[in-house]
């Protein structure tokens, strides 16, 4: 069964295609960064082998992508310590000759470089003849460009376009750390594999976490025999190699919006799915908040500039250490999230029922008949607390003061408490901004890019579900016209 109207796939198309003067453009920045790095290469008097990889290699770029993967592939022969070594100074060579850079670390060291608006990874890694047991995802890349561009016909690339424009849309585009969601090369997979972008989507609408199994290659004569090898919610096997699951980044949550919203698609097709509405307008925060009954606090730190992959790990790592820490001293927590510009700050909000606990707080010590903890018990709250200590049941119960009643307050001066990543905690000791309510409504009018993730987080909807909604809103309203 089929929902997607002819006229609404060519009117999406024709916006996720890239025109004319865009891929003029892309293939000049591409190309000069090929020989930026071939250039280099020579005056080391290296032999490598410099080359397109990626979607733009692939031809399923959509218009408005602005990344470009260059892929330095050096002998063997050199080992990983000469890899690393000439690779880099290779990548860094080229990246210095096109700007500014930054250097990065997956399973291999990389160098990102910035033109023009574009975003390009110089990527050093080993020729292979044949994908080898001990190869990395990035020896493996120019095997599924190869893979995927010997079976792609013109029109499934531009399925696999209605893939990514979709996915992209909903939010859960990308396997970085920051998404955890479908790479590009995965969304490639899927659409060969059910034969367009409606297929994928009537297949993800039945999906269950940890029960899909997908091996296009037909590595596997038993599906069981695989599921021991894997424990990702989703499993679809590389053509080119058998040991590594393409969906690992994957995670549950994400896979559970795809499956969300591609149901709410079928029922409802709309371009809103791919460029959806925007969040709820907050107005003001202040009355926004009293409304609600909560409060906002927000934990903001200067960075350096890393590769983004490093940087989100230790943001969602520090978010649920602070979020840890306000639980343990009694704040309940509605939400929490992350943010930043990748380049020199980086926020954890907080949204709370209570900024302010009272200083009793009731904890619960040991049983009457557990003799050997009672005399440090009632050493440590006997003749201390404002409260007890009291016996209730068979149960001692304390009434200690706590240390921090407020939660700005814990999060300012307690923060080093919590278990942070490294990148965040040397923030902390440069400059650290502990915002509450009106204050964070201030950051927010300061920087662009927090007051449209803050705007997000106070509606609570995806941006799947908005969508829908005004879909749904939209049909009723043709329906009462006609």
């Amino acid at each position: 069964m089929r929902h997607l109207k002819a006229e609404l796939k060519e009117a999406l198309l024709d916006k996720l295609r890239p025109g004319a003067e865009e891929r003029r453009r892309t293939q000049s920045v591409a190309e000069r960064a090929v020989e930026a790095a071939r250039r280099r290469a020579e005056e080391l008097s290296v032999d490598v082998e410099v080359s397109l990889q990626g979607s733009i290699a692939k031809d399923t770029w959509i218009s408005g992508d602005k990344d470009v993967d260059v892929f330095i592939r050096l002998p063997l022969s050199l080992g990983r310590r000469g890899l690393e070594e000439v690779g880099m100074k290779i990548a860094r060579g080229a990246a210095a000759a096109l700007g500014e850079f930054i250097e990065g670390y997956a399973e291999h060291p990389y160098v990102q470089a910035f033109v023009e608006g574009y975003r390009i990874d110089l990527v050093p890694c080993f020729k292979l003849e044949r994908v080898e047991e001990e190869a990395t995802a990035v020896d493996r890349t120019p095997f599924h460009t190869e893979y995927v561009k010997s079976r792609l016909t013109d029109e499934l690339r531009d399925e696999a376009r209605l893939l990514k424009g979709f996915t992209k849309g909903i939010g859960v585009y990308g396997a970085e750390i920051r998404v955890q969601g479908f790479s590009g090369y995965l969304c490639e997979l899927l659409t060969l594999h059910y034969g367009g972008f409606e297929g994928v989507l009537e297949a993800a609408s039945r999906w269950r976490p940890w029960r899909v199994f997908i091996d296009p290659a037909r590595h596997y004569s038993d599906p069981a025999e695989a599921a021991k090898l894997f424990s990702q919610p989703l499993v679809v096997i590389d053509p080119v190699d058998a040991k590594r699951n393409v969906a690992a980044a994957l995670s549950a949550q994400r896979m559970a919006e795809f499956t969300a919203a591609s149901r709410l698609f079928l029922k409802r097709p709309s371009e809103l799915f791919f460029y959806p509405p925007p969040p709820r307008e907050v107005g003001d925060l202040a009355s926004s908040l009293k409304q609600r009954g909560t409060h906002l606090v927000a934990f903001k730190v200067p960075i350096a500039r890393v590769a983004p992959d490093v940087l989100w790990g230790q943001l969602y790592k520090s978010m649920e250490g602070l979020e840890s820490l306000l639980h343990e001293h009694g704040f309940e927590v509605l939400d929490r999230s992350a943010w930043s510009d990748e380049g020199a700050v980086a926020v954890i909000t907080f949204e709370l029922a209570s900024l302010e606990l009272a200083q009793l707080a009731r904890r619960e010590g040991p049983p009457l008949d557990v003799e050997e903890h009672l005399h440090s018990f009632l050493r440590k709250h006997l003749g201390r607390d404002l409260k007890g200590p009291r016996l209730e049941g068979w149960r001692w119960v304390s009434f200690a003061p706590r240390r921090f009643t407020n939660a700005a307050t814990l999060l300012r001066d307690g923060w080093h408490r919590a278990r942070l990543g490294s990148l965040i905690h040397e923030g902390a000791e440069r400059g650290l901004e502990v915002l509450v309510d009106g204050e964070v409504s201030r950051l927010a009018s300061a920087l662009e890019g927090y007051r449209k993730h803050l705007a997000e987080v106070l509606d609570g909807r995806p941006p799947w579900l908005r969508a829908f909604e005004e879909a749904f809103r939209g049909g009723i309203a043709e329906k009462r016209e006609s």
